[in-house]
């Protein structure tokens, strides 16, 4: 937290029909406890209440930028852990907590056009160096606090401009940078960061404009390396599940193994097991919209795709544009950051929705907001 108090933690809960459930889908129970739930929506499991942060804040104007639009199977999921809470800011400007879920409230959403983007923001870090090793060719990068400020600006209005309902981010540092943008954009209520919990960690995060019901973390499980052993994800994925008019929307925010000092047998086992996460909470949640969406390090046809592909019953979204691209590389462009769709009895994608966002340049195109990747947004529809 901004303040360095420790999050506070929500009352146990159970759930009736959780054993039933569970017992469907292959899915062991999980241990610990879940935050109270005021909706009568709420999610089918009773994990651990970690941390995680819904802000309310006010914020100065913002500037635009201008967009350009183009036209192995694996061991039985293990529980995942939970948390949520709400924060909101005093009169002196320190952040106060409390364990309670539900409560943020939301700009209109309309069920039938629900629009949620991804975007890799690169590298944004605060002005501390957490590491100890911010030198030279060292990778932790430590900002002074105007060019701090002035980053945060730039990515606030290239997110501004993105104006997705549910935006997916990777490569946040922590609670300050996170905090950072919420205060620059206060329309998103919901604010979640996956918090890896080491130095200089660069964290998948959501921003919301929707009330949160649940959010799961899923950074602590352990699943099989196709080369032996066990692996996990390399940074969180980071679930959170959203109201719409009584609708459930739940996303997956990703951020498979980069190809610097490249792991493929991880990032394998990454697109399989999240494929299989889509697959059991579509098996769950027949009734919801449920979207994975991040930088997952690789193009379509790989085998981390075609794992993950092969794993759930899924659409990847921009499949439906000429040129799906978001990324360059060696100057080769190529489309390494995804939104995939799981197919659900309520669920469905607004066709031709697909936006990929990024700057024209006099050699072809760069990332957006200052970022080396493009974002990228399409539109849903859910009926509750």
């Amino acid at each position: 937290m901004p303040d360095g108090k420790s999050p506070q933690r929500g009352p146990p809960l159970a759930h009736p029909g959780d054993r039933e459930r569970r017992a469907s889908v292959g899915e062991p129970s999980p241990k610990g406890r879940a935050l109270d739930q005021a909706s009568s929506l709420e999610p089918r499991g009773r994990p651990t209440p970690l941390r995680g942060v819904m802000h309310r804040r006010f914020s100065a104007g913002l500037r635009t930028i201008a967009l350009v639009v183009a036209g192995l199977s694996l061991a039985t999921l293990p529980a995942c852990t939970f948390w949520g809470q709400t924060s909101s800011e005093s009169e002196s400007g320190s952040g106060s907590s409390s364990s309670s879920e539900g409560t943020a409230t939301s700009t209109a959403v309309d069920p039938e056009n629900v629009s949620i983007a991804t975007f890799n923001v690169r590298l944004f870090f605060d002005t501390k160096c957490d590491s100890g090793k911010c030198e030279g060719d060292d990778f932790e990068e430590v900002a002074t606090p105007t060019s701090f400020e002035k980053r945060a600006d730039e990515l606030a209005a290239a997110i501004l401009d993105v104006d997705a309902d549910i935006l997916l981010l990777q490569e946040i540092e922590n609670q300050n940078c996170i905090d950072a943008l919420a205060e620059r954009l206060p329309h998103y209520s919901s604010v979640h960061l996956g918090e890896q919990g080491y130095p200089a960690s660069l964290d998948t995060a959501v921003l919301a404009t929707l009330p949160a019901m649940a959010v799961f973390s899923h950074q602590d499980e352990k699943f099989p390396h196709p080369d032996g052993g066990e692996t996990s994800f390399t940074r969180d994925l980071l679930e959170v599940h959203f109201d719409v008019e009584g609708a459930r929307i739940i996303v997956f925010a990703a951020h498979f193994r980069s190809k610097v000092f490249d792991d493929p047998g991880r990032r394998l086992a990454e697109g399989q097991r999240a494929g299989e996460w889509l697959d059991t909470r579509a098996t769950e949640y027949p009734e919801a919209l449920i979207v994975l969406g991040g930088d997952l390090n690789d193009t379509p046809g790989s085998p981390p795709l075609a794992a993950l592909e092969a794993a759930a019953s899924v659409d990847r979204i921009a499949a439906e544009l000429d040129d799906d691209s978001t990324y360059v590389y060696g100057g080769k462009s190529q489309a390494i950051d995804h939104l995939y769709m799981a197919t659900t009895d309520a669920s469905s994608h607004v066709a031709d929705s697909s936006i990929i966002f990024r700057v024209t340049t006099t050699s072809g195109w760069s990332g957006w907001g200052g970022s080396d990747h493009a974002a990228l947004r399409s539109s849903f529809a859910v009926r509750p």
